[in-house]
């Protein structure tokens, strides 16, 4: 079992049988989640595969797809999710201006780069929301995201390993 970060490896011990005795290869909970720091930690396993069952989003990098055929494995990926930005719906937009007219400073955790544009999206008919996000505190969960941030013209933006007390330690 491959995941890509400490809460997939844990959430796949716990929810797929037999899972507890096979082989589980995921980032070392210092490194950074995502399909660059399952890499290392597939390579540092010293373990090979003929065929690969990727089970991923319906949309994103196959830069971990790339590797895995690059080292001769057979990859199936299999689209179980699609990434769908929610829409405000009214109430949601007035509190968000409330919090705006109060001076409220934002702070939003982000751990996905596609996020990034979503959440761009979800406010741009909010009147100064994105100037109001991109001045607050702005919490990436990995390297790329927080990239994408900076592309995006958020100010104040840290980068935290995609746990829940690594998040809570930066908020």
């Amino acid at each position: 079992i491959g995941a890509v970060g400490g809460s997939t490896r844990d959430a796949a011990l716990a929810e797929l049988p037999g899972a507890a005795n096979a082989a589980v290869v995921a980032p070392d909970d210092a490194d950074e989640s995502g399909s660059e720091g399952f890499w290392r930690a597939w390579r540092a396993s010293g373990r090979g595969a003929r065929r690969v069952l990727l089970l991923r989003a319906a949309t994103g990098r196959d830069w971990i797809v790339d590797q895995l055929r690059a080292a001769s494995a057979e990859v199936d990926a299999l689209a179980v999710y699609d990434r769908c930005p929610h829409q405000l719906a009214e109430a949601e937009r007035a509190r968000l201006q409330r919090w705006i007219q109060r001076g409220d400073a934002p702070a939003v955790v982000v751990s996905s780069a596609e996020a990034v544009g979503a959440m761009l999206e979800q406010v741009r008919g909010v009147e100064g929301a994105a100037a109001w996000l991109q001045s607050g505190r702005a919490i990436a969960t990995h390297p790329r995201v927080a990239q994408r941030l900076h592309a995006a013209g958020f100010l104040n933006v840290a980068t935290c390993v995609a746990d829940d007390s690594s998040v809570l330690r930066k908020l």
